[in-house]
């Protein structure tokens, strides 16, 4: 179920014509500013990744049932296959960029799982099932 209070949402899709940027292929590029109980609703991630920045506000960012708390400054990635949401938290409002995209079969990055890039800026806590994918842009 989608809720909306959406105060300004810019959503450039280009799953049918991929934007190229050198190593990468982008097929979405956003940013949503949503006041008090905005859900995006539940959907399953159809490309590679996406990563998620929460600009400024809280929330809560939902990967396959599991929640974490969206705060300024804090990033997500999902996983092609992941089902996801967000809701903005109640009484507040939430800002946040996300990309969609992929690497290039012919790229020297896609030999190195892209969660190692970001390895070093995950939250130490374990969840069930894995690493917590949040991370904080400071590395915290």
């Amino acid at each position: 179920e989608t809720r909306s209070n959406i105060k300004f949402h810019f959503d450039n899709r280009y799953f049918d014509k991929p934007l190229d940027f050198g190593d990468l292929t982008v097929y979405q590029l956003g940013d949503l500013y949503c006041g008090d109980e905005t859900t995006t609703g539940e959907h399953d991630q159809i490309v590679p990744f996406e990563l998620t920045i929460t600009e400024r506000g809280n929330g809560y960012f939902y990967t396959d049932g599991k929640c974490e708390p969206m705060k300024k400054g804090r990033a997500y990635l999902s996983l092609k296959g992941d089902r996801h949401r967000i809701n903005s938290g109640r009484g507040d409002t939430l800002r946040y960029f996300y990309v969609a995209f992929g690497i290039k079969p012919e790229s020297s990055l896609s030999a190195f799982p892209l969660l190692a890039v970001f390895r070093f800026h995950f939250w130490p806590k374990r969840r069930r099932g894995g690493w917590a994918r949040g991370a904080t842009a400071g590395g915290g």
